[in-house]
């Protein structure tokens, strides 16, 4: 427990696969008046601890994550863990190996040019600088981007979208329906990857479409999802949690 804790108190709540019962467990200790997450279950949290729950989402710094390059080098991109070594906890994945069943639909595809930098080993393919990574994800016309564990919606995301590089993703969690909208600002493909390589085919030969939703997604990021906005909503929860 925290000693004298006689004053309003918030946790923000993050990767839940470490130790999210522990996690848990400290709020109700510690009598915490209000828990905000990014995570889309945020409403179980609430039940399961009793404790008000906020959606809180990451954003992204848009002094990083810009339109770089007009010429884009490649039709489709990836940077990231593959979530298949043993350190994740059991069912902690909606859909198991969907990332590397992905990466095997697109490097049989020869006609697509792809920056593949998916790896659970931290020494090899991963993108290790900042700039780097958001210059990749610009070079990009489309940019892959699947939930982390327990559907942990990443800063990626929003990456993409203020990159102006389409974010094609897998399904939407419910409560992120009405931030990532389909055919919106990004294009959502099936969990069992069932409709993946007709909509990647789509949105890779329709130029006007991409146009459209990259714009869209662009303007949607920086006008509601940079850290600074975030940084607002969270000013909100403090002001009403304060009472």
């Amino acid at each position: 427990t925290i000693k004298n804790l006689d004053i309003p108190s918030i946790v923000h709540l993050f990767k839940p696969q470490n130790n999210l019962n522990e996690k848990l467990s400290f709020c109700n200790k510690n009598k915490i008046n209000q828990i905000v997450t990014p995570l889309p279950m945020y409403k179980r949290i609430e039940e399961k601890t009793g404790i008000p729950c906020a959606l809180l989402p990451y954003g992204f710094d848009s002094k990083i994550f810009k339109p770089r390059i007009r010429l884009k080098l490649y039709d489709v991109g990836f940077s990231g863990m593959l979530h298949q070594n043993k350190y994740y906890p059991e069912n902690a994945f909606k859909v198991d190996d969907l990332r590397k069943n992905i990466g095997k639909i697109l490097k049989k595809n020869e006609g697509i040019k792809l920056l593949w930098k998916g790896s659970d080993k931290l020494s090899y393919g991963r993108i290790k600088r900042t700039g780097s990574y958001a210059k990749s994800i610009n070079s990009c016309k489309v940019w892959l981007a699947t939930p982390a564990a327990y559907e942990d919606i990443t800063p990626r995301y929003f990456e993409i979208m203020g990159s102006k590089t389409l974010l094609i993703c897998s399904t939407i969690p419910k409560s992120y329906k009405d931030i990532l909208i389909d055919k919106y600002n990004c294009i959502e493909f099936n969990n069992d990857l069932s409709d993946f390589e007709e909509k990647l085919n789509n949105i890779l030969t329709d130029d006007e479409l991409r146009k459209n939703i990259t714009t869209n997604a662009i303007k949607n990021a920086q006008d509601h999802h940079t850290w600074k906005m975030r940084a607002l909503d969270f000013q909100t929860i403090i002001n009403k949690t304060l009472g």
